[in-house]
């Protein structure tokens, strides 16, 4: 039986990828949008929505909402990244 929520939670662990490359993906596409309307990458009020409102979503589905921010703040983190990266390669060109 070990075995068997092993691979279930390695399952949902490539789900979870694959659904962060989506959002990547996503993220590419509003980083192009904003470098072409000269609109800043970093929209703090929009970030604290998010989490407000994912930290209450997550509150219903039993996940406390410390872990919740914690997780979101990195994933936007890491957008952020990925938006400088498609500023930075836009200019190259």
């Amino acid at each position: 039986m070990d075995e068997k929520i092993r691979k279930k939670i390695e399952e949902i662990d490539l789900k979870l990828l694959q659904l962060l490359k989506k959002r990547q993906q996503l993220v590419e596409k509003v980083a192009l949008f904003k470098a072409k309307n000269r609109i800043p990458i970093r929209d703090k009020e929009k970030e604290f929505k998010t989490i407000k409102q994912l930290k209450k979503e997550g509150k219903k589905l039993g996940i406390s909402p410390s872990a919740t921010r914690r997780i979101w703040l990195e994933i936007l983190k890491e957008s952020r990244s990925t938006q400088k990266e498609t500023f930075r390669q836009l200019k190259k060109k």
